[in-house]
């Protein structure tokens, strides 16, 4: 039995984790095949957690983001006495991500991404990693529809008032027409889908379990064929737009923006935050920003084993 493991599970039962960092996420993507980093206080009590996985990769050990997971990591327990000011904090987060950092196993590469809230990556880089910056755009749901709406881009707006000819938006129960529109995305978009068809149905299917899912589908009515998709997933405070794909155009359009302001309007009053999980892919950044969400930084953490494992890895593209 792995220890570990079983403190992070016993730490879930205890607290309400965000929902990628939960273990049953890791275990409907990862299997068995994950593990976790912990901290931990002298009584045995949990300061900090950062689950991850490795995987091969070209036949070489490759610690990285699992599926569909953004953010893994890091789950943290601050100190909560009324002495505990700035300067404290910062000295406790060196200590304690420090701590992760010598847990990490010594792989060709590892990368892995900080979840927003995570705002110093320094410790990181003083233990031999690189940091860079990705971005995200978070909507505050709390505002309410209307003032939501008007915060859209005016385009958008306008997109979203004209009725589409014979479209009917739905959510359904099975993965099998939502996959095909991934491929196609990413087909078109001159790559191939990352991840197996029994990974996201494992997933959609642990989703369903735990009552923490939502796929949409839009349809053309005249055939009812599938058009574009989006699938959902959330915890208490935050949902999250975990993968979207359409058939056709590699740009987002007016159809996507039906799906993705319908699963908006059903998370209001439920969940305080919609994370669109952000995109480096610049028409699709530009289509996400039109929804007039907070651009939010998020750390990629990464670290090669040497030079050569370096060079490899440039020159090949795996490792990004």
């Amino acid at each position: 039995m792995n220890s570990k493991l079983e403190k992070y599970r016993q730490l879930a039962q205890k607290l309400s984790l965000p929902l990628q960092l939960q273990p049953w996420w890791w275990d409907a993507i990862c299997g068995d095949h994950w593990d976790v980093a912990l901290v931990e206080e002298n009584n045995g009590d949990l300061l900090a957690a950062l689950p991850y996985v490795i995987i091969k990769k070209g036949g070489i050990s490759v610690l990285q983001q699992p599926p569909f997971t953004t953010y893994s990591g890091l789950w943290i327990k601050y100190p909560t006495d009324d002495g505990f000011k700035r300067p404290a904090q910062f000295a406790f987060e060196k200590k304690v991500f420090a701590a992760l950092a010598d847990q990490i196993p010594r792989v060709p590469f590892c990368s892995f991404h900080l979840s927003p809230g995570i705002s110093n990556s320094l410790p990181f880089m003083w233990k031999g990693f690189t940091s860079s910056t990705r971005y995200t755009y978070l909507l505050d749901l709390n505002v309410g529809k209307d003032i939501l709406f008007e915060n859209f881009k005016q385009s958008l707006r306008t997109d979203l008032r004209k009725p589409i000819e014979k479209l009917e938006i739905k959510t359904i129960d099975a993965i099998d027409e939502f996959y095909p529109l991934l491929k196609e995305s990413y087909h078109n978009q001159g790559g191939t889908i990352p991840y197996k068809y029994e990974t996201i149905q494992h997933l959609w299917k642990v989703l369903k379990e735990y009552q923490s899912g939502k796929l949409y589908l839009a349809c053309h009515g005249d055939n009812n064929k599938p058009i574009a998709g989006l699938l959902t997933a959330w915890d208490a405070q935050k949902v999250h737009a975990v993968a979207s794909g359409q058939s056709g155009d590699n740009k987002p359009g007016p159809i996507m923006a039906q799906l993705f302001w319908q699963a908006i309007q059903d998370h209001i009053g439920k969940q305080e935050v919609f994370d669109f999980e952000g995109s480096m892919v610049e028409n699709i950044e530009h289509f996400l920003r039109g929804f007039g969400g907070h651009l939010t930084p998020y750390f990629r953490i990464s670290k090669t084993g040497n030079l050569f494992w370096d060079l490899v890895g440039k020159m090949s593209g795996k490792w990004t």
